[in-house]
């Protein structure tokens, strides 16, 4: 794959995570799609690995 190619995921989220991505969907307006992406965006940049949910290495 190259780097430039998109790149799509299924994620299943129960629970917490659910309704947590089902607020922060609701009150910007976006889709799931919209939102889940811009948050893995996000996080991609600000750190460098994770180990757990909570547990992570920031980027220099």
């Amino acid at each position: 794959m190259k780097d430039s190619e998109a790149l799509k995921i299924t994620v299943i989220l129960d629970g917490e995570h659910r309704k947590r991505l089902k607020t922060s969907r609701s009150e910007s307006a976006r889709s799931f799609r919209q939102e889940a992406k811009i948050r893995i965006e996000d996080h991609l940049k600000l750190y460098a690995s994770i180990a757990k949910v909570g547990s992570r290495l920031e980027r220099n």
